[in-house]
């Protein structure tokens, strides 16, 4: 737990939390299960924790916690351009979810764009389930396997070796 950590290694554990849930799909694991979000959680969320929550409800099909995770996301005081990503592809990924294949590819494609503008650094991606893998997903969902490679491999470009993009 986050419990007597020193306060700058919080960030590093959700990092870690969030791939270690995300890559391995692991929807159900202990550590995907967050205390439920109310509109005061989502005040003391970061937007890391709050799309891996989100994105985790939606697999689960929490809608309640789905929403709470997009207003927080969404909330003008979540300000950068990792907020405004993170809100996109889980908008995306629910359009996706309930067939609005079309609305989930250009939400992604926007989402993508803003991905790829974003300084690359060292080590994993900041963004816990990279874009261009996500709409590689999309993709393959809508029945447009060709494009999809096409997502795969910008995302192998990006972050070389990663496994989701590998295995789409």
């Amino acid at each position: 737990t986050e419990k007597g950590l020193p306060r700058a290694s919080r960030p590093a554990l959700q990092m870690m939390r969030a791939h270690y849930v995300i890559d391995g799909e692991r929807w159900n694991d202990p550590a995907a299960k967050g205390d439920p979000l109310d509109a005061a959680a989502v005040l003391r969320s970061t937007p890391v924790e709050l799309f891996v929550h989100g994105f985790v409800a939606l697999k689960r099909g929490d809608k309640e916690q789905v929403g709470y995770a997009l207003a927080g996301l969404g909330n003008p005081r979540a300000q950068g351009d990792l907020p405004k990503i993170l809100e996109q592809e889980l908008r995306g990924a629910i359009a996706s979810s309930q067939g609005k294949h079309a609305d989930a590819i250009a939400l992604l494609k926007l989402s993508a764009e803003a991905e790829d503008a974003l300084p690359f650094e060292f080590g994993p991606p900041a963004i816990p389930k990279p874009t261009t893998e996500l709409f590689g997903e999309v993709l393959l969902a809508a029945g447009k396997p060709a494009e999809a490679v096409g997502a795969f491999k910008r995302s192998l470009a990006r972050t070389p070796g990663r496994s989701r993009s590998l295995i789409g």
